[in-house]
């Protein structure tokens, strides 16, 4: 996570994360990972601040605004995970299309679908040719 971006509600930046790490780092990982296997994510990561940036022109008017919504790091914490996962899972399935198609055919990209889950116990679950979980 990059150094110096705006925090969202909580007010803890992701330096704050960062140097407290070796302290926080299990607790904040067991909080995600329980709200994950409760299908419901932390107050924190269901909030946003929401703020208007400035565009050029007559600040008059709203479309001369750009909304804006903080989060928490928490939550930017869980999506670059997921999305981490997503990506890895893709890759290897985007492979398993290549070498199983015609290679003439146009390889489509695969619709992915995520339980939640964020160490495997309940898997990936994909609509794409009829595989319906894979186990990270």
């Amino acid at each position: 996570m990059e150094n110096g971006r705006a925090s969202g509600i909580d007010g803890l930046p992701a330096e704050f994360y960062k140097a407290f790490w070796a302290v926080i780092g299990q607790d904040v990982l067991d909080v995600l990972q329980d709200s994950i296997q409760r299908g419901e994510l932390p107050l924190s990561c269901r909030r946003a601040v929401l703020t208007l940036l400035p565009k050029k022109g007559d600040l008059t008017h709203l479309k001369n605004w750009h909304p804006v919504s903080l989060l928490c790091t928490d939550c930017k914490l869980l999506s670059k995970a997921l999305a981490s996962r997503l990506t890895k899972e893709r890759i290897q399935l985007m492979d398993y299309q290549i070498t199983e198609t015609n290679p003439a055919e146009e390889v489509s990209f695969p619709q992915l679908d995520t339980a939640p889950d964020l160490d495997g116990s309940e898997g990936l679950l994909l609509e794409c040719w009829g595989v319906r979980e894979m186990d990270f």
